[in-house]
């Protein structure tokens, strides 16, 4: 009786929403945009995608429709890309279909912003201004963004997605979430540099380390930022799986991530963690050793292969 009541009293406290008409029929890419971001007619572009994937394939679809969608990756709290991820661990076309549709359905990018990069590799915008991102300033963020109206899609969503969409539909805070995400280091420590000098990780594998860092040097447990660890480790498992891809789509979800990541970082309230920070591969060692008696293990100290076989073990 207390439940029923307590969820009377929130049901009545929530804006009133227009039901929808039926579902409208998505068969071109102008119609499929169209929804992109509205959070509406999930079913009928599920089906698209199915029909897209039953007539041309798995790879030709990513490979067409994955360019215009990659840039919303912060929307459904960086859920899609994972689900298509689970979708080609598990060889399942239906569950590609379903990621596919839940990405333009749950679209959400940031702002576009005329701003250039100073020599320093500071964003900054065409007055030549950089905003603060001190912690402080990163909460006042948060907090406006929080304090603006959400745009109609967002209405019934939780307080991270209207953080998040209140972020990202404001150059200010674009433009701070940039400067940051520019800051993100290159883990050096567990990369190893070829002959030619060129390092063997890619940006998105750097990012993966930056999430898991975070996440795991917290000691949180943190629901928002495994996601955001799930979301890097996703967009790895769908460019191994698709090495066509172009690289520009590559530099694309590289630089959708950065920012959703250090979105989600303000958003949860935690700090950036050093790669030389040694409280973290304490943390990871705890987390995958059997015993305490094994925690100096040589095989529990942070490598992709452990990393990565540590995280198919749980997405799926």
């Amino acid at each position: 009786e207390n439940f029923s009541l307590l969820y009377k009293t929130r049901i009545s406290s929530l804006p009133s929403v227009k039901l929808e008409g039926p579902n409208s029929k998505v068969d071109t890419m102008e119609g499929l945009l169209k929804l992109q971001g509205q959070r509406r007619d999930f079913s009928s572009q599920r089906f698209f995608f199915s029909q897209e994937i039953s007539n041309h394939g798995v790879e030709q679809t990513i490979l067409k429709y994955l360019p215009p969608l990659i840039h919303g990756l912060a929307g459904a709290a960086l859920h899609p890309t994972i689900h298509i991820s689970v979708g080609i661990l598990s060889r399942q076309d239906f569950i590609i279909a379903e990621g596919l549709a839940y990405l333009n359905h749950s679209y959400l990018t940031g702002v576009r912003i005329p701003t250039y990069t100073t020599a320093e590799g500071q964003h900054v915008n065409a007055t030549g201004a950089a905003p603060c991102t001190s912690d402080q300033a990163a909460a006042e963020l948060v907090e406006a963004a929080l304090a603006r109206k959400p745009s109609a899609p967002l209405t019934m969503t939780g307080r991270f997605q209207r953080a998040m969409g209140g972020l990202l539909i404001d150059a200010q805070s674009v433009l701070a979430l940039k400067n940051e995400a520019s800051k993100i280091p290159l883990d050096v420590s567990v990369d190893k540099e070829n002959t030619n000098g060129i390092y063997s990780y890619t940006s998105i594998d750097h990012l993966f380390f930056h999430a898991l860092r975070t996440y795991v040097g917290t000691g949180t447990n943190d629901y928002f930022l495994l996601h955001g660890l799930h979301c890097a480790f996703s967009l790895q498992v769908i460019f191994n799986a698709f090495p066509s891809l172009p690289t520009k789509i590559k530099m694309d979800a590289s630089n959708a991530l950065k920012v959703a990541l250090v979105a989600t970082e303000w958003i949860q309230g935690c700090q950036t963690i050093s790669p030389e920070s040694q409280c973290w591969r304490k943390q990871w060692q705890r987390i995958i050793s059997k015993d305490k008696d094994e925690e100096n293990d040589q095989d529990n100290i942070f490598s992709m292969a452990i990393a990565t076989k540590w995280m198919e073990e749980r997405i799926q």
